[in-house]
């Protein structure tokens, strides 16, 4: 690693033109003659395998790696100006090139500083960290290496560069570069502030002190967190971004786990480091692959996402999203019993809006407030319009801003400027698939594009770091919010308390952004206090009282003004998300004071139907559950609190799943061994094994006798004071969930057994109740249960679909794992890779026909792969679930249907034609 000590080391100062001037098109002609992106690849013998790896990846070649070829083809990255003429855009709006090879490499980063600097992470040393090796893949082509890289300064070097372009003289044109850090090893963020430089470097964060703010770092940098994994450096910790509140946020990509400051996750997650404070927390998890972290005018995080038919995942403090679970594996919360969905979408539906900025710098007429998206996998960039979704949003297609032929535009980053213009960071290559582990990635360009009006107009040369605090304070009023948040930042920074009264008053006093901006900042400069929370939490404005209350469960303030003001605020609050702020931070307050806030919540109209509050409600409560079991059971004595729809529809079933669940000392969760005959994974490209290694299970608890029976009989209590069979049904359907988890019950309590006993001749012998008396081992409950299979010797899993349970939440599961990925999770398929299965004749068809599909493949207009190596009773519950939503009532496939189609199509090695299917099914 080596840093810039002297400010003329490693400076190249040159110009970047526009292309419509002549000098710019003669500069171009040259660079591309000389250094002109190359369609050359790495060599197998420079990549880092032991010989075994070596061996994995040829078979993955020959077995998988055709994909790879056929999506390349011919094609090969163009020239800077013919992407640029390549390029179309809305009346009104041009691109530019800002930046491009051999200058720029792989950018995947981009970041503005406080002098309208553009920092550049190139991340040229990818995929393969330095100094390490790889010993083994998984069949995610997750990697397993013989070593962890050491930190900077004493790391081996590597070939990530980050770069700072200056445009000197305000004319539009970037005509400084500097190298302000190299030898960098496996690079995705930078962010400036708080006196120096952090750099995402996993598995660490890096500081490096920069006291006069040049760019040019002090010295060697300071490791503030370790723990980041690297096993897959397409899905890694990234996107650093400044929160309104002082805290550094990043978002960690799926495929790779991490262990920081001893909080173990499985990827797929937003985190946040406190610089001053030196505090790391998870701030949600779940969710697909993040990348690029936004914060709105109103504090709002949306991150993008490679699902398709969505824009990505709106982020909410505590929040936990949809995951891939057998591939993920679970929360790090043992008892989350669901999960947040992507925001919903109407519009484009491909894959792969991964980078966006919610743009409101004014600038780019007709899109204020939009999301702007670059879209990598499709090669485009396009605008939606957000709409409120009770405490959420969802996203309506606007225009497509920008459209190409050019397949090798790869927008990674997305950045709105200080001139009120969006910066892209260009990947720049043909291959975007990186589910092959050849490094055949084009080293040799990369592009920084901006996207302005045609009337656009430059910055002069500045630095907000130079100006007063009351020139600051004005800004904090800007229209435009990148000046605002700098404006922000470096008076948070300065921490004048002086300003702390002005700044208070102007929050309590004011309205609009203003208002909410004087929170944030006051809050930078000197913290808050229990008197100026409890007026702010009256405010006339939702955002600030959402924001006051999430700050104050940050800050922890528990006065008695307080818990009177926040219950207060419970009570009658009408804003959808200022409840969802208030059930949020409900986890982190004393217990007494949280159960008066989810009484109050639970009253209200309108909260059960909410996208996101019911569950938080729950997280809340749960977490009461596990430090103080009997406070619930003490508050479920109110009778009033199960009358409500909050607590039948969501609280009901999960209470009594938790309580069911949870029998032993001891919460885990296991991967099944990845690593044993590892190599034969490569024979099954982009699917599992059929003895499923390196899954994940759910959690599951150890049976404790103790524990099991005073869970148990509080279970029971609950139980005798049910109102009605529809809640009973309800808990006993929660109480059956909980009890599939982990070892089977060893002994139910006196007061369990003699319930059940009672309640056999009162309730219908069906569904919840006859599975849960059989899991206790009620005689009469068992017997019925056998007799309602014609295998008295099927296994447990079957007597539960026997009863009509479990089925659904096991066939989603599937699908989300095996399917979604192409389908959509809502089976709306995507453009040009795979065929929507709503309505699909295919899907509501006969079944051997459809069963013939999945097991051998299809060629058609799009093929789909052959799933043979699955199990039978996958298939058969991906197909149940497939055939029963989205308004499908198509009827259930069994395994043995399965079996039979699979035995009688023996080995077939060809996927079916249309014509053939026709042919065997009758159907034209």
């Amino acid at each position: 690693m080596r840093f810039n000590g002297q400010k003329n080391d490693y400076t190249m100062t040159f110009s970047f033109f526009s292309f419509k001037t002549v000098r710019a098109l003669v500069l171009c002609c040259t660079v591309l003659h000389l250094f002109g992106c190359s369609t050359e690849r790495a060599q197998t013998e420079e990549w880092p395998f032991t010989p075994e790896v070596q061996e994995f990846v040829e078979i993955y070649a020959e077995t998988g790696g055709e994909k790879l070829e056929i999506w390349m083809g011919d094609d090969t990255v163009p020239g800077p100006q013919e992407s640029l003429e390549a390029f179309e855009t809305p009346e009104g709006l041009v691109m530019e090139l800002v930046a491009s090879e051999p200058l720029i490499r792989q950018p995947i980063d981009l970041h503005f500083d406080e002098r309208g600097r553009l920092w550049v992470v190139q991340y040229r040393q990818y995929p393969f960290p330095a100094g390490i090796t790889i010993n083994f893949y998984d069949q995610y082509l997750r990697a397993g290496f013989d070593g962890v890289p050491q930190a900077p300064p004493n790391q081996i070097e590597g070939s990530d560069v980050i770069t700072v372009l200056e445009d000197t003289d305000g004319d539009g044109v970037f005509d400084s570069a500097k190298d302000v850090i190299t030898g960098l090893n496996i690079t995705t963020s930078v962010l400036t502030g708080g006196g120096g430089v952090w750099v995402m470097n996993p598995p660490y964060l890096l500081f490096y002190p920069d006291e006069n703010g040049d760019g040019l770092p002090d010295g060697d940098p300071e490791v503030r967190l370790e723990g980041f994994g690297l096993e897959d450096t397409h899905s890694l910790a990234s996107s650093l971004t400044w929160g309104p509140d002082g805290w550094i946020y990043g978002v960690h990509g799926s495929t790779s786990t991490a262990e920081v400051r001893g909080i173990r996750f499985l990827g797929q997650a937003v985190w946040r480091y406190h610089p001053k404070t030196d505090e790391f927390e998870l701030f949600s998890e779940g969710g697909g692959n993040p990348w690029t972290l936004s914060f709105d005018r109103k504090g709002r995080a949306f991150s993008g996402h490679n699902g398709g038919n969505t824009r990505g995942f709106h982020w909410v403090q505590g929040g936990r999203y949809d995951k891939n679970w057998p591939k993920h594996g679970p929360f790090t919360r043992p008892h989350s019993f669901g999960s947040f969905p992507v925001m919903e979408h109407d519009g484009y539906s491909a894959r792969f809006s991964m980078t966006f900025t919610v743009y409101e710098e004014g600038k780019l007429s007709g899109y204020e407030g939009q999301l702007i998206s670059g879209m990598a996998m499709t090669s485009r960039v396009q605008a939606s319009k957000f709409f409120s979704d009770g405490s959420t949003f969802r996203t309506v297609d606007t225009d497509s801003i920008v459209m190409t032929s050019d397949r090798s535009f790869r927008p990674v980053d997305t950045k709105a400027g200080p001139d009120g213009a969006v910066y892209f960071a260009d990947w720049c290559d043909i291959r975007m698939d990186h589910l092959d582990p050849r490094d055949t990635w084009d080293k040799s360009c990369g592009r920084i594009w901006r996207l302005q009006s045609e009337n656009y107009r430059p910055v002069r040369p500045f630095n907000l770091a130079e100006k007063s605090s009351e020139e600051l304070m004005e800004l904090l009023g800007d229209e435009r919010k990148w000046y605002r948040e700098q404006a922000r930042r470096l008076l948070g920074e300065r921490k004048e308390t002086s300003l702390a009264p002005r700044l208070r008053r102007q929050a309590v006093e004011g309205t609009g952004q203003l208002a909410l901006e004087s929170l944030w900042t006051a809050n930078l400069i000197d913290g808050m206090d229990s008197e100026w929370s409890a007026v702010l939490t009256e405010h006339p404005d939702a955002a600030v009282r959402a924001w006051t209350v999430r700050l104050i469960g940050d800050f922890g303030m528990v006065t008695e003004q307080v818990q009177s003001a926040l219950l207060r605020l419970a009570a009658r609050e009408e804003d959808p998300e200022v409840r969802s702020q208030i059930a949020s931070t409900a986890r982190y307050l004393p217990v007494e004071l949280s159960l008066g806030l989810i009484s109050e919540l639970n009253r209200l109209s309108g909260v059960s139907e909410d996208k996101h509050i019911p569950l938080l409600i729950w997280w809340a409560l749960e977490e009461i559950i596990t430090t103080d079991a009997e406070a619930v059971m003490a508050w479920l004595e109110n009778s009033d609190h199960w009358q409500t729809s909050l607590f039948r529809n969501h609280l009901a079933e999960r209470i009594a799943r938790r309580f069911a669940a949870e029998r032993g000392e001891n919460l885990s969760f296991t991967r099944i061994d990845p690593y044993e005959n590892w190599i034969e994974y490569a024979y099954y490209p982009r699917s599992r094994m059929p003895d499923y290694k390196g899954d994940y299970t759910e959690w599951e608890t150890n049976y404790t006798p103790e524990i099991s029976k005073r869970n148990l009989n509080r279970l029971a209590r609950l139980l005798e004071k049910t109102p009605g069979p529809e809640l009973l049904d309800k808990m006993f359907t929660g109480m059956a969930a909980g009890l599939d988890q982990g070892p089977p019950l060893q002994e139910a309590p006196e007061s369990l057994t003699s319930l059940i006993e009672r309640k056999w001749n009162e309730l219908d012998q069906t569904g919840a109740f006859l599975y849960t008396a059989a899991q206790l081992g009620y005689p009469e409950a068992v017997e019925k249960m056998v007799s309602l299979t014609e295998d008295p010797d099927i296994g447990e899993a079957e007597r539960a679909r026997a009863a009509g349970l479990l089925t659904a939440d096991r066939g989603r599961e599937a699908y989300l794992t095996h399917c979604a990925l192409c389908h959509q999770s809502d089976g709306s398929g995507m453009e040009r890779l795979a065929t929507p299965l709503q309505n699909s004749e295919w899907i509501l068809g006969p079944e051997s026909t459809l069963i013939r599909i999945v097991l051998n493949g299809f060629q058609g207009e799009m093929a789909m792969p052959p799933m043979k190596t699955l199990s039978d009773n996958e298939i058969a519950e991906i197909l149940t679930y497939i055939r029963s939503v989205w308004g499908h009532d198509a009827g259930a496939v069994s395994s043995a249907a399965i079996r039979g189609v699979r035995e009688e199509t023996g080995d077939r090695g060809r996927m079916w034609t249309i014509q053939e299917l026709s042919e065997f099914t009758g159907q034209e």
